[in-house]
């Protein structure tokens, strides 16, 4: 089964704690995340980073085994979305629990590269938020449901969102 490394949430931590301006926003499939980036993108001009266009392109070729070994295997399946499937519940959420440790490790690598003064949003690409609290503030981290679907709920926008002149 998978673990957590904690080396690369704690790694993450630091990288994000000099990024004061950078706001995640969660949410299920249809919740709205791109469109809400999308929009904010636009009418506060701040760049998007799309975790899931990261995690299902260029972070497959930046994945080493030694230190990303949950996404090596899920790259190194036959048929990704079969050995996800074939996975107990609970071996499915360890995988990832180690996974989103992983994606905010090559997410760090990103925001080395990245002037620390500038505003960021970071749109979706995690499945476990207790993960992304351990290394950013949770005002910082925006979690949309869409009420018209099953899962319910509102939305919101945190306070301090940095707005362009």
């Amino acid at each position: 089964m998978f673990a957590i490394n904690l080396e690369l949430v704690d790694r993450a931590g630091e990288v994000l704690s000099v990024h004061p301006d950078i706001y995640w926003i969660l949410g299920g499939a249809g919740s709205g995340k791109s469109t809400i980036c999308a929009e904010l993108s636009g009418m506060f001009s701040v760049p998007v980073y799309d975790m899931d266009e990261h995690i299902y392109g260029a972070y497959f070729a930046r994945c080493r085994a030694e230190r990303h070994p949950a996404n090596t295997a899920w790259a190194a399946a036959r048929d990704g979305v079969q050995w996800l499937l074939d996975m107990s519940w609970d071996e499915f959420d360890a995988y990832n629990r180690a996974a989103a440790a992983e994606y905010l490790d090559l997410l760090s690598d990103d925001l080395e590269q990245m002037d620390p003064g500038q505003p960021l949003l970071v749109d979706g690409g995690l499945y476990h938020p207790e993960i992304l609290s351990r290394v950013m503030p949770r005002e910082r981290i925006v979690s949309l449901v869409a009420p018209h679907l099953e899962s319910g709920g509102s939305a919101w926008v945190p306070s301090g969102f940095p707005i362009a002149e």
